[in-house]
């Protein structure tokens, strides 16, 4: 119970991580290092109106920013260090976050920012400050919104018009090869140099990972019920009356393991293709390893701890999940409605304990694997009794071996 109870809890947590994570993978991010490298919101505003002027295939959605630490800001006679995020575009690609009230200042306001609790705290003493004045610099900014947040960090729309250039870009497009849709943009508009880094093949990866538990389980059930085929094979009349149950107990399995589908930039276009699983995990490592080398920024600093979480307690759940499906029997019906109300509580109790962070989604796989293990368990004991013989026919073989 013990083990059961951990290993649902470190899947859960598990779960948790690669879902945050996917909340900061919502396109194709970019970023250029050194002095006055990047893309500058005047050339973003042209690069998007010529892209709609000539039809140039689907125009992405474009978001820019870049961090400035240890600013200075001030509301009336209080005053703060902040970390500014000054961007041009969707603040939620920039920073998700769970709003207190209000939301992020939407493209194109100038005058206003949103902060999260900890910088509305320090400037006037709590978290409902939508409608206050602050001071950034030289600029007075209204609160639109307060998120959570520990980290004194405040965000604000800056000047489309200026030739400033941003270091830091994001890219999404509605579906396809948004990495191949991202070069072809960069190069139409002549904005080279930059460190290309796919988050969503990252977000799917992260997803597969949070999915491992399932799919040990799953194919350990699969397993299960092909071995006991396996061994009835030297009587068709015993296999065939198994082999429509079984079918069933697969697909039931199959479907509740929740397989994701492999993105398209994933599959080799010509199966005789045999360079391309090489050459794709060298070009993924390599960009990974650029991206990875460059100064981490306040949204790195949030993004990698989740992926590297992620990993680490995949493999924790997928170690606690084998050792509790090893050590769990159900070969009695009360075992069984004791271990399914023991998975389907304590899933619900993780779930709970998550709320407070946020919460997460709980898929199929989470509730329905544990009890089609113990179902599994159950049937097969059941079937093995069935196979033993009774009562009078064992006397009989009993005597006549005797004999």
């Amino acid at each position: 119970m013990v083990l059961a109870l951990l290993a649902l809890g470190a899947w859960m947590a598990c779960a948790f991580l690669a879902q945050s994570a996917a909340a900061l993978s919502a396109g194709v991010a970019v970023r250029w290092a050194g002095e006055g490298q990047g893309v500058s919101p005047d050339q973003l505003g042209r690069a998007l109106r010529y892209a709609r002027e000539d039809g140039a295939g689907e125009v992405p959605e474009l978001t820019l920013w870049r961090e400035r630490a240890g600013e200075t800001v001030r509301a009336g006679e209080r005053s703060g260090s902040a970390k500014v995020l000054e961007l041009c575009g969707s603040g939620a690609d920039v920073w998700p976050a769970a709003f207190l009230e209000g939301y992020y200042p939407i493209p194109g306001d100038t005058g206003g920012c949103a902060v999260d609790r900890a910088l509305a705290e320090t400037l006037w003493g709590t978290g409902r400050a939508v409608g206050n004045e602050l001071r950034l610099g030289d600029r007075v900014l209204t609160v639109r919104g307060v998120f959570e947040g520990t980290e004194g960090l405040a965000l604000a729309q800056g000047e489309p018009a200026s030739a400033e250039p941003y270091p830091n870009l994001l890219l999404r497009f509605s579906g396809g090869d948004a990495k191949a849709q991202a070069e072809s943009f960069l190069t139409r508009n002549q904005w080279g140099g930059g460190t290309m880094l796919d988050l969503p093949i990252l977000a799917w990866g992260l997803e597969a990972l949070a999915g491992l538990p399932a799919f040990c389980l799953g194919v350990g059930i699969l397993l299960r019920l092909l071995r006991r085929g396996l061994g009835m094979t030297a009587a068709p009349l015993l296999l065939a009356g198994y082999t429509l149950p079984a079918l069933a107990g697969a697909g039931v399995t199959l479907w509740a393991m929740g397989l994701s589908g492999v993105p398209g930039q994933l599959i080799p276009t010509r199966w005789s293709d045999f360079d391309f699983w090489a050459r794709l995990v060298s070009g993924r490592v390599g960009e990974l390893t650029n991206y990875l080398s460059l100064a981490p920024g306040a949204r790195d600093l949030r993004y990698w701890p989740l992926v590297l979480g992620c990993g680490v307690l995949a493999l924790a759940a997928c170690a606690l999940t084998v050792l509790a499906a090893e050590r769990s029997r159900a070969e009695t019906g009360r075992a069984l409605l004791l271990g399914w109300g023991l998975c389907v509580g304590g899933t619900f109790a993780w779930a709970l304990a998550f709320a407070g962070a946020g919460g997460v989604a709980v898929g199929r796989s989470m509730w329905l694997l544990p009890p089609l293990w113990l179902a599994c368990d159950w049937c097969l004991a059941a079937h093995r009794e069935s196979l033993k013989p009774r009562g009078g026919e064992a006397d009989g073989a009993l005597e006549e071996e005797t004999v």
